[in-house]
């Protein structure tokens, strides 16, 4: 009520506390329409949070109509306040071309300014920008440094390119062990590719069978497309300490292949054929094939050729 009251009387701090409490359903229903309404009026006063969440509000369209261009607005303004958090936003706005056009250059600009004030987003974007020349030139050994700043901070990602640069030898020296070390801290961080990683990539350390299957189920529990056919393979053919049950492979590669994984409905098209978990289908098995092959899998596309030159 002290919110409502003190908002009501145009109290800036009032307005932004309350906008907060409608943003999260804190002490009263949740309800965007008043949180975006209430974070305008605080921002129109010049109140950075505000401008800050305002400017969210209008990228993804709650509370209000999105609209990318009065997002990079609001951002624009709390970024003029040495907002981190903002900053970071206008970098990604520019980066995507998003409200804006397109220019990593400016998106380097805002993510500097951004990892100057410490944010671990910008960092590992930065990161990004140097490994692959995007508005930088290209700096391997920048973007590991970039990649460990953004460590320090957890942010998922950079824990798993940090991981990546010991293994790929990428500006940094090869070390398998860093590498498992920070691809496997990036899965406990919810990283799914670090999941995926931690299942199948040679470290050149003993991994226990149960704590590669333990992150592969992980990670397709999170309906993760790779993870999903990596652990159908395992239960198609019985390896990793997984016991083979061809109708639970069946299962798990037509949930890869809902995504659009071309090896599992390469995978598919060789059950069907060979009624492994199912029953032969000649008909459903070219349907799968021609997925496969569509989506560019090799295997696929040379089937199907000796199949068009058989006829």
């Amino acid at each position: 009520d002290f919110y409502k009251i003190a908002a009501a009387a145009g109290l800036a701090s009032a307005q932004f506390n309350l906008a907060l409490c409608y943003d999260h359903g804190s002490g009263i229903r949740k309800n965007m329409r008043l949180a975006a309404k209430y974070y305008m009026l605080a921002a129109e006063q010049g109140d950075a949070e505000s401008q800050c969440n305002l400017g969210v509000c209008y990228e993804n369209g709650t509370g209000v109509e999105q609209d990318s261009v009065q997002a990079v607005k609001w951002y624009k303004l709390a970024a003029a306040q040495d907002d981190a958090i903002v900053l970071c936003n206008l970098g990604e706005a520019y980066y995507y071309g998003d409200g804006v056009k397109k220019c990593y250059k400016k998106a380097v600009e805002y993510y500097t300014k951004a990892a100057e004030l410490g944010n671990g987003k910008a960092f590992y974007k930065l990161g990004i920008c140097y490994e692959d020349g995007l508005g930088v030139k290209k700096n391997p050994v920048k973007a590991f440094e970039c990649f460990q700043k953004a460590a320090e901070d957890d942010y998922p990602e950079a824990v798993y390119y940090l991981g990546s640069c010991y293994y790929n030898d990428r500006g940094a020296e090869k070390d398998l062990a860093q590498a498992y070390y920070w691809h496997k801290k990036s899965a406990e961080l919810g990283e799914i590719t670090g999941m995926n990683d931690i299942a199948v990539v040679d470290y050149g350390v003993e991994i226990p069978d149960s704590e590669r299957i333990m992150w592969l189920k992980k990670a397709a529990d999170l309906n993760d497309d790779k993870a999903l056919y990596n652990l159908a393979l395992r239960y198609l053919n019985g390896y990793d300490g997984i016991e083979s049950d061809e109708k639970m492979a069946v299962k798990l590669f037509r949930k890869s292949a809902k995504q659009d994984h071309p090896s599992a409905y390469y995978a598919l098209y060789k059950c069907y054929t060979n009624g492994r978990g199912v029953r032969k289908n000649r008909q459903l098995a070219l349907k799968y094939l021609l997925k496969s092959a569509e989506l560019g899998y090799p295997k696929a596309r040379k089937v199907l050729k000796k199949l068009e030159f058989g006829k």
